[in-house]
């Protein structure tokens, strides 16, 4: 059996077979009661995870061993007293671009 999807978008008229479409944090939230004791996924861009972020316990985030210059950058956990990296994988590289996986787990330090 396939997994639901949802997707959570602005756009009122955006459609993709199979999946339900959400248009609020609220509208998500019921959607995800419908179906307890499952993994949720948030793959978003910024505002996505800036609207998600409060509600997720543990994130697995691929960090990038380099600043660049951009205009929207996922949360620095390792700066916030809220998250906990348990988890980091050995470094990859792909053609010259380091970075790790990391997994961080909400402390409750907030």
């Amino acid at each position: 059996m396939e997994e639901p999807i949802s997707c959570f978008t602005r756009n009122t008229g955006y459609k993709v077979k199979g999946a339900t479409i959400c248009h609020s944090i609220e509208d998500v939230m019921k959607e995800l009661e419908k179906h307890p004791g499952k993994e949720c996924f948030v793959i978003g861009g910024q505002s996505i995870y800036e609207q998600f972020l409060p509600y997720c316990h543990t994130a697995h985030v691929t960090y990038i061993d380099y600043a660049y210059s951009a205009d929207t950058h996922f949360p620095n956990l390792d700066q916030d007293t809220g998250w906990e990296m348990c988890a980091e994988s050995e470094e990859q590289t792909y053609f010259n671009l380091c970075y790790t996986f990391r997994m961080y787990q909400r402390t409750g330090n907030r």
